[in-house]
């Protein structure tokens, strides 16, 4: 199923009517998320090995495809458009501390400010332009 637009209300739809898919590459987890907790989504380790999951995916990533301890999805594409880049020598350098939460990364923000630093930068995309 390749629908992206219409992802969320076409694989409901189908998932509701009886009429579900094999397979669906869900481009939000939240739903995947949904839909298992309803009981409508078949656990991966009903038709798949688990020890060849296990060879294949670090258990970081396996747990990322987990609802409820339940591993019913894997990733297969990963978009790292939200990635916070830091350089650690500067982090040492000053004894700041790697947020863990938003409000401690919005701590440090404003503690960069009262510092005269900028804490943020922004890297655009500019098609073949791009360097």
């Amino acid at each position: 199923m390749k629908v992206y637009n219409t992802f969320a209300t076409t694989l409901t739809i189908r998932v509701d009517s009886g009429n579900p898919p094999d397979v669906a590459m869900f481009p939000q987890p939240g739903l995947m998320a949904d839909l298992a907790k309803e009981g409508k989504l078949l656990p991966l380790t009903e038709f798949m090995n688990p020890k060849q999951l296990t060879e294949a995916y670090a258990d970081s990533w396996l747990e990322l495809g987990k609802v409820d301890g339940t591993l019913y999805g894997v990733w297969y594409d990963v978009s790292v458009k939200s990635l916070v880049w830091y350089n650690p020598k500067v982090f040492k350098q000053n004894g700041y501390e790697i947020p863990q939460t938003w409000d401690e990364m919005m701590a440090l923000s404003d503690r960069l400010v009262q510092e005269g630093k900028t804490p943020w930068c922004i890297g655009m995309q500019s098609g073949d332009s791009t360097g």
